[in-house]
């Protein structure tokens, strides 16, 4: 069997592979991936639309051009169509025209992300197989006993955190290289970075810190729990999970997120006017309906809803507005509205709290195995540290269903995106769904030309193509 290089004092050999396990398994997801990545990056070397896309956003410029032909003109449209006849080189772009023009673009962009992909991903699984091998778990582990003998403090509470610390400490310093090559090279060469290298570090500090204080303290609870509740300690811990889910539910739109960004309240207006009418009709529940300052580090959109109960908050990103026509931000809003109105926030809760149980019930059948531990080079001396113990069960045991669930996840996910466009289909924004979900999609240079299986595995959202699709069967349907 395979021995770490440290161990600590007491150790014995296991008399389980775990180690060689799981080793085996990282290694193997890892070449599984690196297939799928690679089948990807192949795809990234064809130049020309896919067919499938082209053809998909033909339809909606044929369906766009005959809804405008349609609607009666009035008279100072007569004038601009009289003016426009006369100057056709000035008339607008189709959506087609406009996607032709950006695929180099779009499939340069994700090249260069997909080849610093290969280089960073086995960078980090060398990383994971020597850490895994020279014992760096349980190096830190004595490490951190000792710093906090030093203190004149004991315990397991106050050895976990500063166990984390080291750990965050060192995670922290490893990717720092990799976020600001992406930033600072992949993402300004495609234009999206517009954060400066002072914005870049004061996020990274503001996000450790939020860390720090929310989650030592998380952590120190989950441990207290887990000893004090004995056999039980899965119930206990699942009320702990669920009251801090709400608890940041509650403070992180308020005190949290304008850390990071300035959010003001949208102008009175058109847009906020449809948006409200929208929010009215579905009997959405919208408190706060912000614009987000998301410009200030990149030039990506998005838009989200959040919240829970009686109280919602709508936030818009600056980005967004200057992308997308008003029809189609409120065919965007007609969407996410959609996922609540179907119940897929909900969903989503009460998935996140049966995994919590899940996890937590296999692990209370695992966290005594002494073979578990001294296969990392720990002692097996009692008691077992819950920390390392739940280290080290989430990275063996647990690991192969925690990817088999993700994935099913990600299944689901990419389904309730279907029901949720279809949604918007039924309040008659199918048009406008389409040509915005194909506007934001040109201006983040998303990839145009996904393979089939690297999607499956990795996107939550369906590509465009499939998009497009399903919203032109419903609007004809509907039609």
């Amino acid at each position: 069997m395979l021995v770490p290089w440290f161990t600590e004092a007491g150790w014995q050999p296991s008399t389980v592979p775990y180690l060689e396990g799981t080793l085996l398994f990282i290694v193997i997801i890892y070449l599984s991936e690196t297939y799928l990545d690679y089948r990807q990056h192949s795809k990234l070397h064809e130049r020309t639309l896919p067919p499938k896309l082209a053809a998909a956003i033909a339809q909606v410029d044929e369906f766009n051009a005959a809804k405008k032909a349609a609607t009666p003109k009035k008279p100072t449209d007569e004038a601009a169509d009289t003016h426009d006849s006369a100057t056709p080189e000035d008339a607008p772009l189709t959506l087609l025209a406009q996607t032709e023009a950006k695929f180099e673009k779009s499939r340069l962009y994700s090249l260069d992300k997909s080849t610093f992909g290969f280089i960073s991903d086995a960078i980090q699984e060398l990383d994971s197989i020597v850490l895994l091998l020279a014992g760096y778990l349980p190096y830190v582990w004595s490490l951190s006993g000792r710093i906090v003998a030093a203190w004149g403090v004991s315990g397991e509470i106050p050895q976990s955190l500063v166990f984390v610390s080291l750990t965050m400490a060192k995670d922290l310093v490893f990717q720092l290289p990799f976020g600001l090559y992406s930033t600072f090279v992949i993402e300004a060469r495609h234009g999206f970075n517009k954060q400066t290298l002072g914005l870049f570090l004061a996020d990274k500090a503001k996000g450790t810190l939020v860390s720090i204080v929310v989650g030592f303290p998380l952590l120190s609870a989950l441990i207290f729990l887990v000893r004090w509740g004995g056999d039980n300690f899965v119930f206990y811990v699942w009320l702990l999970t669920v009251s801090f889910t709400l608890l940041m539910l509650t403070i992180y739109p308020v005190w949290i997120m304008p850390l990071f960004n300035t959010f003001t309240p949208l102008p009175a207006g058109p847009l906020r006017t449809r948006i409200e009418a929208l929010a009215s009709q579905l009997a959405f529940p919208l408190t706060q309906l912000f614009v987000c300052d998301g410009s200030k580090r990149s030039s990506h959109s998005n838009a989200y809803m959040y919240g829970f109960f009686k109280s919602k908050r709508i936030v818009l990103f600056d980005t967004l507005l200057a992308q997308a026509t008003d029809d189609e931000v409120v065919a965007i809003l007609g969407h996410e509205l959609g996922h609540w109105k179907l119940w897929h926030t909900i969903q989503g809760f009460v998935f996140q709290q049966v995994y919590v149980v899940a996890m937590f019930a296999v692990f209370g059948r695992c966290m005594h195995d002494t073979a578990l531990f001294t296969s990392f080079g720990f002692s097996p001396a009692e008691p077992l540290a819950v920390m390392i113990g739940l280290t080290l069960f989430s990275q063996t045991l647990w690991a192969p269903v925690d990817k088999a669930l993700t994935f099913l996840l990600t299944l689901n996910t990419r389904r309730n995106e279907f029901q949720a466009d279809a949604f918007a289909v039924d309040l008659n924004l199918g048009d406008a769904l389409q040509s915005g979900l194909t506007k934001i999609s040109l201006e983040n240079l998303a990839n145009m030309n996904p393979d089939e299986l690297y999607s499956a595995y990795h996107y939550s959202h369906p590509p465009l193509v499939e998009r497009l699709a399903a919203i032109g069967v419903r609007t004809k349907k509907m039609q």
